[in-house]
């Protein structure tokens, strides 16, 4: 696979893992506008307010405006493929300033031998609780409630496969990997702060 081909399918896979994480989360919707999609939900977190695979030309982008000056909490993400070919200008001249950036990398599969076993969470109870492990590891800052509701939203996530690595009966890393557009996307790669 080429390099351009490689991040359009990294962004492919990026946004059908976001878009799974956040309709997975209750009470959120689906929007498919014109000039992009978009989640809306009550958690106040961007894991089901944001909008992506943004087309903003013609008057697209004010439609986006007031839909994320409506919201307490929205993130806009703009990747590879999107229009035009100068939207981050074009996001910036309608307000919107950047936050953060996700640097994605890709690498060719090499299997080696391992002495840990990722082990696949199949029950319900076992994505629940690897889950909950993975909150507790990216949230251990913020309240309970905060944690249960990303944990909810993680474990429901349709499509996104949870493993686990278990040493003495207790969870010490755990990963979920979103399987689309041929590739193998990891995602909330965690090991307890003990190891």
């Amino acid at each position: 696979m080429t390099t351009l081909g490689i991040d359009h399918a990294a962004s492919r896979n990026l946004m059908a893992t976001y878009f799974a994480l956040g309709t997975s989360t209750p009470g959120t919707q689906l929007l498919q506008e014109e000039g992009f999609r978009a989640c809306i939900g009550p958690f106040e977190h961007p894991i089901c307010n944001f909008a992506a695979d943004l087309n903003l030309e013609g008057s697209t982008g004010a439609r986006l405006l007031d839909l994320a000056l409506s919201r307490p909490t929205f993130n806009v993400y703009e990747l590879p493929g999107d229009r035009p070919s100068h939207v981050k200008a074009t996001l910036a001249n309608l307000g919107f300033q950047p936050g953060h950036q996700l640097r994605m990398m890709a690498a060719e599969p090499k299997f080696t031998s391992t002495s840990k076993r990722l082990v696949l969470c199949e029950t319900p109870a076992d994505r629940k609780q690897v889950a909950a492990f993975m909150a507790d590891q990216f949230f251990s800052r913020h309240d309970g409630s905060f944690r249960k509701r990303v944990q909810e939203t993680t474990c429901q996530a349709e499509g996104m496969k949870l493993y686990k690595v278990i040493e003495r009966g207790r969870i010490v890393a755990a990963v979920m990997i979103s399987d689309s557009f041929g590739l193998f996307g990891i995602y909330n790669l965690c090991v307890s702060s003990a190891h």
